[in-house]
């Protein structure tokens, strides 16, 4: 997990950004971090927080955009390293059966956001 973490996507890159799938263990840690910050967010984009081709939740962002480039299965037009194993992803990936994307959290949460 340490190597994922500590990749860094090239400046500008929004290749893999759609909407993620986000876990609720996540979706705390998010949803507090844009609180926090006051970060805002675009519903109408591909991900609400992609904002001029950069993520404003960068730091915290989702597990499954933090493993794209990590493995052959979510190679990534910069090339990728192979940092996880077929085990791990395979784990990981059993985690998201019926699990919420961010812009439905989003959707969900009290209007209006209390910064």
């Amino acid at each position: 997990m340490e190597n994922i973490l500590k990749r860094v996507c090239p400046l500008g890159c929004d290749e893999c950004c759609e909407d993620p799938f986000v876990l609720d263990e996540e979706w705390e840690i998010i949803s507090r971090y844009i609180r926090e910050n006051q970060i805002s967010f675009d519903l109408s984009l591909r991900c609400p927080f992609l904002l001029n081709h950069k993520c404003s939740i960068y730091s915290v962002r989702p597990i499954i955009c933090q493993l794209w480039g990590q493995h052959k299965k979510l190679a990534c037009k910069y090339g990728y390293r192979e940092c996880v194993g077929d085990k791990f992803l395979e784990e990981t990936v059993k985690k998201f059966i019926n699990v919420k994307t961010l812009k439905e959290k989003l959707r969900e949460l009290k209007w209006p956001l209390q910064f």
